[in-house]
Protein backbone atom coordinates (compact mmCIF):
# COMPACT_ATOMS: atom_id res chain seq x y z
CA UNK A 1 0.00 0.00 0.00
CA UNK A 2 1.61 3.49 -1.09
CA UNK A 3 1.98 5.91 1.87
CA UNK A 4 -0.06 8.92 1.39
CA UNK A 5 1.64 12.27 0.10
CA UNK A 6 1.78 16.03 1.59
CA UNK A 7 1.75 18.42 -0.92
CA UNK A 8 3.62 20.95 0.76
CA UNK A 9 6.02 20.08 3.16
CA UNK A 10 8.22 22.55 4.80
CA UNK A 11 10.67 19.82 6.50
CA UNK A 12 14.07 19.44 4.93
CA UNK A 13 14.71 15.87 3.81
CA UNK A 14 16.84 15.12 6.95
CA UNK A 15 14.13 16.26 9.13
CA UNK A 16 15.13 20.05 10.13
CA UNK A 17 13.19 22.95 8.48
CA UNK A 18 13.10 23.18 4.21
CA UNK A 19 15.26 26.97 3.44
CA UNK A 20 12.14 26.57 0.39
CA UNK A 21 9.25 23.98 0.97
CA UNK A 22 9.13 21.17 -1.86
CA UNK A 23 5.62 21.11 -3.12
CA UNK A 24 3.42 19.23 -6.03
CA UNK A 25 1.70 22.56 -6.84
CA UNK A 26 2.32 22.24 -10.43
CA UNK A 27 -0.83 20.86 -12.00
CA UNK A 28 -3.37 21.95 -14.41
CA UNK A 29 -5.89 23.79 -12.34
CA UNK A 30 -6.98 26.72 -15.11
CA UNK A 31 -9.52 29.08 -13.33
CA UNK A 32 -9.16 28.03 -9.56
CA UNK A 33 -9.79 31.11 -7.52
CA UNK A 34 -8.57 29.38 -4.20
CA UNK A 35 -6.09 27.66 -2.25
CA UNK A 36 -6.33 26.32 1.35
CA UNK A 37 -3.35 24.89 3.12
CA UNK A 38 -4.30 22.82 6.11
CA UNK A 39 -1.44 23.26 8.64
CA UNK A 40 -0.88 20.45 11.72
CA UNK A 41 0.23 20.94 14.97
CA UNK A 42 2.73 19.81 17.67
CA UNK A 43 3.97 16.65 17.81
CA UNK A 44 2.72 14.84 15.14
CA UNK A 45 4.77 12.83 12.79
CA UNK A 46 4.78 13.90 9.21
CA UNK A 47 3.00 10.24 8.58
CA UNK A 48 0.51 10.60 11.03
CA UNK A 49 -0.26 14.63 9.74
CA UNK A 50 -1.17 13.38 6.15
CA UNK A 51 -3.47 10.75 7.01
CA UNK A 52 -5.46 13.21 9.60
CA UNK A 53 -5.26 16.51 7.31
CA UNK A 54 -6.44 14.45 4.25
CA UNK A 55 -9.34 12.69 6.83
CA UNK A 56 -10.40 16.17 7.37
CA UNK A 57 -10.18 16.82 3.36
CA UNK A 58 -12.51 13.80 2.75
CA UNK A 59 -15.18 15.30 5.26
CA UNK A 60 -14.90 18.18 3.22
CA UNK A 61 -15.05 16.32 -0.16
CA UNK A 62 -18.86 14.55 1.35
CA UNK A 63 -20.02 18.27 1.79
CA UNK A 64 -19.03 19.56 -1.46
CA UNK A 65 -16.72 17.24 -3.56
CA UNK A 66 -15.54 20.21 -5.62
CA UNK A 67 -14.43 22.66 -3.21
CA UNK A 68 -12.23 20.06 -1.64
CA UNK A 69 -10.19 19.83 -4.64
CA UNK A 70 -8.67 23.48 -2.89
CA UNK A 71 -7.00 21.67 -0.04
CA UNK A 72 -3.28 20.76 0.62
CA UNK A 73 -1.70 19.00 3.06
CA UNK A 74 0.89 21.01 4.44
CA UNK A 75 3.33 19.47 6.79
CA UNK A 76 6.82 20.98 8.87
CA UNK A 77 9.28 19.63 11.45
CA UNK A 78 6.77 20.16 13.85
CA UNK A 79 7.37 16.69 16.55
CA UNK A 80 10.66 15.05 18.06
CA UNK A 81 11.57 11.82 19.75
CA UNK A 82 11.06 12.87 23.20
CA UNK A 83 7.58 13.25 22.57
CA UNK A 84 5.53 16.44 24.17
CA UNK A 85 7.87 17.75 26.56
CA UNK A 86 9.93 19.28 23.56
CA UNK A 87 7.29 21.21 23.25
CA UNK A 88 9.50 24.49 24.02
CA UNK A 89 11.98 23.02 21.49
CA UNK A 90 9.60 23.10 18.74
CA UNK A 91 8.56 26.64 18.82
CA UNK A 92 11.79 27.82 17.12
CA UNK A 93 10.76 25.35 14.24
CA UNK A 94 7.05 26.60 13.90
CA UNK A 95 8.71 30.20 13.78
CA UNK A 96 11.61 29.12 11.02
CA UNK A 97 8.88 27.04 9.17
CA UNK A 98 7.32 30.67 8.93
CA UNK A 99 9.61 32.06 6.97
CA UNK A 100 9.93 28.70 5.16
CA UNK A 101 6.53 29.20 3.86
CA UNK A 102 7.04 33.05 2.89
CA UNK A 103 9.68 31.40 0.48
CA UNK A 104 7.71 28.87 -1.16
CA UNK A 105 4.91 31.15 -1.88
CA UNK A 106 7.62 33.66 -3.41
CA UNK A 107 8.35 30.65 -5.64
CA UNK A 108 5.16 29.54 -6.66
CA UNK A 109 3.70 32.92 -7.27
CA UNK A 110 6.71 33.48 -10.16
CA UNK A 111 4.51 33.52 -12.90
CA UNK A 112 3.33 29.89 -13.68
CA UNK A 113 -0.01 30.98 -14.74
CA UNK A 114 -2.09 29.28 -12.50
CA UNK A 115 -1.56 31.02 -8.95
CA UNK A 116 -5.21 31.43 -7.55
CA UNK A 117 -5.67 35.08 -6.36
CA UNK A 118 -6.97 34.03 -3.22
CA UNK A 119 -4.90 31.72 -0.35
CA UNK A 120 -6.47 30.65 2.84
CA UNK A 121 -4.46 29.23 5.34
CA UNK A 122 -6.45 26.95 8.24
CA UNK A 123 -4.23 25.77 11.09
CA UNK A 124 -3.88 24.13 14.12
CA UNK A 125 -2.37 24.70 17.63
CA UNK A 126 1.49 25.23 17.23
CA UNK A 127 0.89 25.36 13.43
CA UNK A 128 -1.19 28.61 14.21
CA UNK A 129 2.26 30.02 15.46
CA UNK A 130 3.82 29.17 12.81
CA UNK A 131 1.14 30.50 10.38
CA UNK A 132 0.94 34.09 12.12
CA UNK A 133 5.07 34.23 12.00
CA UNK A 134 4.31 34.16 7.97
CA UNK A 135 1.66 36.76 8.26
CA UNK A 136 4.06 39.14 9.81
CA UNK A 137 6.47 38.22 7.14
CA UNK A 138 4.03 38.75 4.20
CA UNK A 139 3.50 42.12 6.00
CA UNK A 140 7.02 43.52 6.68
CA UNK A 141 8.21 42.26 3.05
CA UNK A 142 5.12 42.53 0.87
CA UNK A 143 2.84 39.88 -0.57
CA UNK A 144 3.89 38.29 -3.85
CA UNK A 145 2.38 39.67 -7.25
CA UNK A 146 -0.63 38.11 -7.24
CA UNK A 147 -1.52 37.02 -4.45
CA UNK A 148 -4.71 39.18 -4.19
CA UNK A 149 -6.14 38.18 -0.67
CA UNK A 150 -5.61 36.14 2.48
CA UNK A 151 -7.98 34.70 4.68
CA UNK A 152 -6.42 32.95 7.76
CA UNK A 153 -8.36 30.54 10.03
CA UNK A 154 -6.90 29.66 13.77
CA UNK A 155 -8.34 26.57 15.51
CA UNK A 156 -7.12 26.46 19.01
CA UNK A 157 -3.97 28.39 18.58
CA UNK A 158 -0.89 28.26 20.73
CA UNK A 159 -0.09 31.44 20.45
CA UNK A 160 0.01 33.68 23.75
CA UNK A 161 -2.69 36.37 23.88
CA UNK A 162 -0.10 38.99 24.25
CA UNK A 163 1.61 38.62 21.08
CA UNK A 164 -1.44 39.75 19.58
CA UNK A 165 -2.20 42.85 21.70
CA UNK A 166 -1.31 45.99 20.47
CA UNK A 167 2.46 46.44 20.71
CA UNK A 168 2.65 42.56 20.65
CA UNK A 169 5.42 40.76 18.68
CA UNK A 170 2.60 39.06 15.91
CA UNK A 171 -0.11 41.88 16.31
CA UNK A 172 1.42 43.32 12.72
CA UNK A 173 0.01 39.92 11.91
CA UNK A 174 -3.62 40.83 12.19
CA UNK A 175 -3.28 43.77 9.77
CA UNK A 176 -1.72 41.63 6.83
CA UNK A 177 -4.63 39.28 6.77
CA UNK A 178 -7.65 40.03 4.73
CA UNK A 179 -9.39 38.06 7.11
CA UNK A 180 -8.50 36.75 10.43
CA UNK A 181 -11.16 34.08 12.00
CA UNK A 182 -10.06 32.41 15.49
CA UNK A 183 -11.98 28.95 16.89
CA UNK A 184 -11.49 28.28 20.11
CA UNK A 185 -12.75 26.15 22.92
CA UNK A 186 -12.39 27.01 26.68
CA UNK A 187 -12.73 22.80 27.29
CA UNK A 188 -9.63 23.00 25.52
CA UNK A 189 -7.37 20.67 27.93
CA UNK A 190 -4.39 20.96 26.41
CA UNK A 191 -4.40 24.96 25.87
CA UNK A 192 -4.54 24.88 29.99
CA UNK A 193 -1.20 24.28 32.00
CA UNK A 194 0.35 21.92 29.39
CA UNK A 195 0.42 25.16 27.23
CA UNK A 196 1.14 27.33 29.61
CA UNK A 197 4.17 25.64 31.20
CA UNK A 198 5.44 24.69 27.83
CA UNK A 199 5.68 28.74 26.93
CA UNK A 200 7.18 29.67 30.47
CA UNK A 201 10.17 26.96 29.70
CA UNK A 202 10.53 28.92 26.39
CA UNK A 203 10.46 31.68 28.36
CA UNK A 204 7.60 33.20 26.19
CA UNK A 205 5.68 34.47 29.19
CA UNK A 206 4.90 33.57 32.25
CA UNK A 207 2.29 30.80 32.22
CA UNK A 208 0.62 32.62 29.54
CA UNK A 209 -3.49 32.27 28.24
CA UNK A 210 -3.49 31.09 24.74
CA UNK A 211 -5.97 32.54 21.76
CA UNK A 212 -7.36 29.37 21.79
CA UNK A 213 -9.04 29.17 24.64
CA UNK A 214 -11.46 31.89 25.12
CA UNK A 215 -10.65 33.57 21.84
CA UNK A 216 -8.75 36.55 23.13
CA UNK A 217 -7.32 39.40 22.43
CA UNK A 218 -11.24 40.10 21.71
CA UNK A 219 -10.19 43.66 21.40
CA UNK A 220 -8.33 42.89 17.88
CA UNK A 221 -9.35 39.45 17.37
CA UNK A 222 -13.35 40.56 16.15
CA UNK A 223 -14.59 37.62 14.30
CA UNK A 224 -13.97 34.34 16.77
CA UNK A 225 -16.46 31.34 17.07
CA UNK A 226 -16.23 29.17 20.44
CA UNK A 227 -16.52 25.35 19.17
CA UNK A 228 -18.63 24.17 22.37
CA UNK A 229 -16.95 21.17 23.86
CA UNK A 230 -14.13 21.14 21.59
CA UNK A 231 -11.31 19.26 23.06
CA UNK A 232 -7.97 19.73 21.38
CA UNK A 233 -7.78 17.14 19.31
CA UNK A 234 -11.54 17.17 17.84
CA UNK A 235 -10.85 20.34 15.52
CA UNK A 236 -9.55 17.45 12.88
CA UNK A 237 -11.20 14.88 14.12
CA UNK A 238 -15.15 15.91 14.06
CA UNK A 239 -17.24 16.17 11.08
CA UNK A 240 -18.93 19.50 12.72
CA UNK A 241 -15.45 21.34 12.10
CA UNK A 242 -15.20 20.80 8.51
CA UNK A 243 -18.98 22.28 8.49
CA UNK A 244 -17.77 24.78 10.32
CA UNK A 245 -15.12 25.87 8.20
CA UNK A 246 -17.24 25.39 5.05
CA UNK A 247 -19.56 27.70 6.49
CA UNK A 248 -16.97 30.49 7.41
CA UNK A 249 -15.34 30.13 4.01
CA UNK A 250 -18.72 30.06 1.82
CA UNK A 251 -18.41 26.76 0.61
CA UNK A 252 -22.22 25.51 -0.45
CA UNK A 253 -22.84 21.97 1.48
CA UNK A 254 -23.87 20.24 -1.48
CA UNK A 255 -21.60 17.22 -3.45
CA UNK A 256 -23.73 17.98 -6.28
CA UNK A 257 -21.24 20.27 -7.64
CA UNK A 258 -18.64 18.17 -8.02
CA UNK A 259 -16.61 17.72 -11.01
CA UNK A 260 -13.38 15.41 -11.95
CA UNK A 261 -9.80 15.73 -10.19
CA UNK A 262 -7.47 17.76 -11.44
CA UNK A 263 -4.57 16.92 -12.97
CA UNK A 264 -1.84 16.90 -10.29
CA UNK A 265 2.05 15.72 -10.17
CA UNK A 266 3.43 15.03 -6.87
CA UNK A 267 6.95 16.47 -5.92
CA UNK A 268 6.90 14.77 -2.41
CA UNK A 269 7.21 11.99 -0.15
CA UNK A 270 5.89 12.48 3.66
CA UNK A 271 3.56 10.42 5.28
CA UNK A 272 0.52 8.37 8.15
CA UNK A 273 -2.41 8.95 11.32
CA UNK A 274 -2.70 7.30 14.59
CA UNK A 275 -4.91 9.50 16.82
CA UNK A 276 -5.15 8.94 20.83
CA UNK A 277 -1.49 10.35 21.91
CA UNK A 278 -0.16 9.57 25.33
CA UNK A 279 -0.03 13.40 27.26
CA UNK A 280 -2.62 16.04 26.53
CA UNK A 281 -0.49 18.65 23.88
CA UNK A 282 -0.17 15.45 21.67
CA UNK A 283 -3.23 15.94 20.55
CA UNK A 284 -2.10 18.96 18.49
CA UNK A 285 -2.29 17.12 14.91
Amino acid sequence: MAKPTAKLTLRAERGGVAEVGRSSWRYDRPGRQRTILLVHGFHTSEDQCVVTLERFQRRVAELNADASQDFFTTTWSGNSWIGPLSYPLMIPKACESGESLYNTLGVWYQGRGHEPPELVIVAHSLGCRLTLEFVAILRARGRPQGLERLTVILMAGAVPVEFLEQGGALHDAIEAADELITLHSDNDEALGWVFASGQTAAREGFFPEAIGTHGNPRSVLVRNEQMRSFRHGDYWRDPSAASKLCELLGIPASSLAARPPATMTAALTTATIHSRPLLPFAQSS
